[in-house]
C-alpha cells in the first residue's frame, strides 16, 4: 500500500536520478586556417620545432602554444626565418584577457 511517504521517496529516487546524469563537457579546440593569396609557396604551421601541417587548415584539441604560421616559398627556416611568420598562442581565456594573442613578426637574419 502506498502511502504520501513511499510517494514522496520515490519522486525524491526519481529527481536525484536524473539530476546525477552526467553533463556533457565540450573540450577545447582550435582551429587554424591558413589562405594563400599570393599563388606560389605552401601555408606551414610549427610548433616546437615540428611542421604540423603544410596545407590549408589545422585543427588543435586543446590549448594551442608558442605556434609559427608562415608562407613557405623555399627561402624559409623552419621556424619561418627570414621571412614574415604569424605567432600565436590559442588558449580559452581563464580570466579577463589572459586568452590567445598573436602577432606578426619579420626579424631580420
Amino acid at each position: 500500500m502506498f502511502t504520501l511517504l513511499n510517494v514522496f521517496f520515490a519522486l525524491a529516487l526519481f529527481a536525484g536520478s536524473v539530476f546525477a546524469a552526467p553533463i556533457k563537457i565540450r573540450s577545447e579546440t582550435h582551429t587554424i586556417n591558413m589562405v594563400n593569396n599570393c599563388g606560389t609557396g605552401t601555408p606551414t604551421l610549427v610548433q616546437n620545432g615540428a611542421v604540423l601541417n603544410s596545407g590549408n587548415s589545422y585543427t588543435a584539441t586543446g590549448p594551442f602554444s608558442a605556434g609559427i604560421a608562415y608562407l613557405q616559398t623555399g627561402e624559409c627556416g623552419l621556424n619561418g626565418d627570414e621571412c614574415t611568420t604569424v605567432e600565436m598562442t590559442l588558449v580559452n581565456p581563464t580570466a579577463p584577457g589572459a586568452g590567445s594573442s598573436t602577432d606578426i613578426t619579420l626579424i631580420a637574419p
